[in-house]
This record gives structure tokens, C-alpha cells and sequence, in this order.
């Protein structure tokens, strides 16, 4: 949870020009694309192989790619006080 405020607060903390509504239309819109990705690979699973993934383990697998971004995210921060 703490690198999802970090993230929050750290795009005001720039002064490059943020703009709100780029930022949710950014978010909605990649959410929406794993969301498909996900549900694609769920469903290929389902048809095509004898192992299926199940619901909870897609909606599992679609959660980790935002915390994937969120942690790189932190990471990069770290990275830049190094060079």
C-alpha cells in the first residue's frame, strides 16, 4: 500500500505539467487492456489446455501486473539518487 501512496504523492512532487484526467484515462484504459489480456489467457486455458486457471487466480494474476508497475516504479526512484 505504501508504494501506491508513493506514487500518489510523488507525481506532484515534479515539475513537469501532470494533468489529472491524462492520468485516470492512462489508468482505465491499461486496466482495461490487462483486463482483456488476462481474460484471453483465462480462456485460452480453459479450451485449449487440460490445466485451466481458475477465476480467482486470473483476477490474482491481472492484480499483479499493477503492483509489478507500482514496485518498478519505486525501484527506478531508488535508482536515480545512485547515478
Amino acid at each position: 500500500m505504501f508504494v501506491f501512496c508513493y506514487i500518489g504523492l510523488s507525481a506532484f512532487n515534479y515539475a513537469a505539467p501532470f494533468s489529472t484526467a491524462l492520468s485516470s484515462i492512462f489508468f482505465l484504459v491499461l486496466s482495461f487492456a490487462r483486463a482483456v489480456v488476462v481474460g484471453l489467457v483465462w480462456l485460452c486455458t480453459r479450451v485449449c489446455s487440460q490445466v485451466a486457471i481458475s477465476r480467482n487466480q486470473a483476477i490474482t494474476i491481472w492484480f499483479a501486473g499493477l503492483v509489478r508497475g507500482a514496485v518498478s516504479f519505486a525501484l527506478v526512484l531508488q535508482l536515480k539518487g545512485m547515478f
